[in-house]
């Protein structure tokens, strides 16, 4: 009795998946680079976050993609309390090397983060008229929760 299975790599997904990776810096190279400088682990992880993965664009694609990748960055801090980051941007690319995709290189000096010196809380509306409420704010106002 003759078995009819095919070896895995002449199917057609063993094909794509030799294809893959034949090419592995075209398939999975992230084109976005984030350099927060300092020691901040969590606005690094934040920005890198909220850019995702950015993959086969042309360099001149990338130049285009710069200020949309610089605002999210902004986001991404503004997130955790810093309003004035310094960014600069470049995209580098390898001189003669045609496999090597181009990057987008962001530099990110996050500046001061903004810290709450004071706060004043209106209540309004009918939690305004209700005691037990009215009266756990002025309680919790002291540990700083209203």
């Amino acid at each position: 009795m003759r078995s009819h299975i095919r070896p895995l790599f002449l199917s057609p997904v063993g094909i794509v998946w030799l294809m893959m990776l034949a090419t592995p810096g075209l398939t999975w190279a992230q084109q976005v680079e984030v350099n927060v400088e300092g020691d901040y682990p969590q606005l690094q992880d934040n920005a890198e976050a909220f850019l995702g993965e950015v993959e086969g664009r042309s360099a001149g694609s990338l130049r285009r993609y710069a200020s949309t990748a610089e605002a999210q960055v902004e986001e991404a801090l503004r997130a955790l309390g810093y309003y004035s980051p310094m960014i600069q941007w470049e995209v580098v690319e390898q001189p003669g090397d045609d496999e090597t995709p181009a990057r987008l290189v962001l530099t990110v000096q996050p500046g001061e983060p903004i810290r709450v010196r004071s706060r004043q809380v209106s209540i309004e509306g009918p939690a305004s008229r209700d005691p037990d409420f009215v009266g756990t704010c002025r309680k919790s106002h002291r540990r700083g929760m209203c």
